[in-house]
């Protein structure tokens, strides 16, 4: 049986669901469960993907997300295998933690976007780990019932502002822990995953999408992306405000002191928050080893830490290149 079509937009709304291929665990313990969240910050920063829900469970992990700039296999390519590279190295264990594909429900989310959100924020409690949501620190229903800070990555305002003003958060937790959804119980529950979630309508649109049709906007799927300006501007931009011109952007320099700093702050922009893959930003710098990009992206981030004068650059150029992110 062929797989079904991965359907993908712009503004689009996903429940990812990813499970662990032959019942392994693929979280053992909190340091690889903070890695992840941290991996969930990253494809928020590179690839500019909004997450709301998130719940992590001992062999699964779900997602609530939408996807501005309709790069969802990108991003989820990036989050899985980066995972899985660390998990393997952490556990000393080696081979595919997730099974062959990760399944994406496509939302309409003006219909269910709260009650996806619910049925992921219930799941520690339907699958007996906890009597109540809020026993399970390993999900966002802590946040978003302000019991832990929220992470900057998280998105929450949405969902809780559709219960009002005044007291969201309590009429979230009320809506959250007060009714079970039967519909959804039904959905997920199916052997075989439906890839759709909506009504007749969402249905009849998102087959005018694929056919190649002009759709009206859905309310919810309307967000903007994050800017994205072009390699060749970004490039400029560094070379400017390090008054230094392109073409020594894309001079390799060895040495103790870090090599050619421009450089490597323009590999560090072009991948996050730029979102270009790593082919693309070593072909503009004219490189052929796209290990010199992380290798470099990640000391220009150690220097970050103890370089202020650095950090006020390097937000400088950002702000020049994205606005406010």
């Amino acid at each position: 049986m062929p797989r079904p079509l991965r359907i993908e937009y712009k503004g689009a709304w996903y429940h990812i669901i990813n499970k662990s291929v032959g019942q392994r665990l693929i979280f053992r313990n909190d340091d690889q469960r903070h890695y992840f969240l941290s991996l969930l910050s990253d494809i928020y920063d590179i690839y500019d993907i909004r997450v709301h829900v998130y719940c992590l469970l001992p062999k699964q992990f779900h997602l609530l997300i939408q996807t501005p700039r309709s790069n969802l296999s990108e991003a989820m390519r990036q989050l899985n295998g980066a995972y899985t590279q660390y998990f393997n190295n952490s556990s000393k264990t080696s081979g595919r933690l997730f099974r062959d594909r990760f399944k994406a429900v496509l939302i309409d989310a003006d219909q269910y976007l709260n009650r996806v959100s619910r049925f992921i924020h219930l799941l520690p409690v339907t699958t007996k780990r906890v009597k109540k949501p809020d026993d399970y620190e390993w999900s966002s229903y802590h946040s978003y019932i302000n019991k832990n800070s929220s992470p900057y990555w998280l998105q929450r305002n949405i969902i809780l502002d559709s219960f009002g003003k005044r007291l969201k958060t309590a009429q979230y937790r009320a809506f959250v822990e007060n009714k079970r959804d039967e519909e959804l119980k039904v959905f997920y529950g199916c052997k075989t995953q439906r890839s759709i979630l909506g009504n007749q309508d969402f249905i009849n649109s998102t087959k005018q999408r694929l056919s190649g049709k002009r759709v009206t906007t859905q309310k919810s799927n309307k967000v903007e992306a994050r800017p994205q300006p072009s390699l060749r501007k970004i490039m400029q931009t560094v070379a400017n405000h390090f008054e230094v011109s392109t073409k020594d952007l894309c001079t390799e320099v060895r040495g103790r002191g870090g090599g050619n700093q421009p450089r490597a702050v323009a590999m560090l922009i072009a991948r996050n928050p730029g979102g270009y893959p790593l082919k693309n930003i070593a072909k503009a710098l004219k490189t052929n080893d796209i290990s010199t990009i992380s290798a470099a992206s990640k000391r220009v981030r150690e220097q970050l830490k103890k370089d202020q004068t650095l950090t006020q650059s390097v937000n400088s150029i950002k702000k020049e290149l994205f606005g406010k992110l």
